[in-house]
């Protein structure tokens, strides 16, 4: 399998802890908006994004991922090119997520499928 394959592979398996989690523990360690255009983002807590990231890449390999889902357009950043993260506005108050677009992280798992 190639490093891309990989790549998806471990981006799928993140989304799907960290939903699957969601629906087990009734957590809200994520939060669903809709873009002006109509599309449905799935916004991450950082701390429990990276949480299963290095669980299942490595502490070593975390940052290289984040780089990685964030030039392929897997996470949804601001203008600020150094960070991994987008700010939302949550009840009056803005925050730091980890967003992807639900559409983006279904047809990555379509493909993998």
């Amino acid at each position: 399998m190639g490093r891309i394959e990989n790549i998806i592979i471990n981006y799928v398996q993140i989304i799907d802890v960290l939903l699957e989690y969601r629906t087990k523990n009734n957590d809200v360690i994520y939060f669903e908006n809709v873009d002006r255009h109509s599309r449905v983002k799935l916004n991450f807590k950082p701390k429990s994004f990276k949480k299963v990231l290095t669980r299942i890449v490595g502490k070593d390999r975390e940052r290289e991922h984040l780089e990685i889902f964030k030039n392929l357009g897997f996470i949804l950043i601001d203008m600020d090119r150094e960070r991994y993260t987008q700010a939302q506005k949550i009840k009056g108050r803005t925050v730091r997520t980890i967003s992807i677009f639900e559409h983006t992280y279904q047809a990555l798992k379509e493909l993998i499928e």
